[in-house]
């Protein structure tokens, strides 16, 4: 994340009960950034890798929030968050969903903020995530970097992906969709770094 400087962010860490009851009323979300980072992790005793990998989706959030002035829109959001996640792999959209199954690019946002089906609300994280994967196969960390400080001079998704590509949106979707026939893998990540006490043996 290219932050020359980055603000202290205040991190709430609640129980899951009251986690749920107060601030979610959902079993589907797991942590929450609206300024500041809500976790349920409290009696969470290990920082072991999915507890890591919760946090630092939050963090990440917070510094693209900083990054860009608060906006990038939701799909960038959650697909660098989850992209930075500390995983052996991630899902792939295309390994998961056929072509005519997949959210056009200019209803991923839409679908995100305002889908109250969880099984599209889900597609909708794997597919931006799946569409920052093309971006950096594409165009590399400094395609992100473009993308950030769009963002932060107040571009749409159209506007960014147009200053990134040169292409419109809809041809954007169209080579997305070309590359992603034929990297149909689920995405292979490094090891993940282990923040637990290692036992003496």
């Amino acid at each position: 994340m290219p932050l020359q400087h980055f603000d202290r962010v205040v991190v709430n860490v609640v129980w899951w009960d009251e986690f749920r009851s107060t601030y979610t009323g959902s079993d589907f979300i797991l942590g929450f950034y609206n300024g500041k980072i809500t976790v349920p992790l409290a009696g969470a005793v290990r920082f072991v890798p999915p507890v890591v990998g919760l946090m630092s989706h939050e963090l990440c959030h917070a510094m693209i929030s900083q990054a860009t002035n608060d906006q990038a829109p939701h799909w960038f959001q959650e697909g660098l968050a989850q992209r930075i996640e500390m995983r052996p792999y991630h899902a792939n959209a295309f390994n998961m969903y056929d072509d005519n199954r997949l959210i056009a690019m200019s209803l991923l946002d839409p679908v995100l903020k305002m889908s109250s089906d969880p099984d599209v609300i889900s597609e909708g994280y794997i597919e931006s995530q799946t569409v920052i994967r093309y971006i950096e196969a594409t165009y590399g960390e400094a395609g992100i970097k473009k993308m950030l400080d769009s963002f932060r001079n107040g571009a749409t998704t159209d506007e960014a992906i147009q200053q990134l590509t040169g292409k419109s949106l809809a041809e954007f979707d169209v080579n997305l969709r070309s590359w992603g026939r034929g990297s149909a893998r689920v995405f292979e990540n490094p090891e993940p770094v282990h923040y637990e006490p290692q036992e003496n043996p």
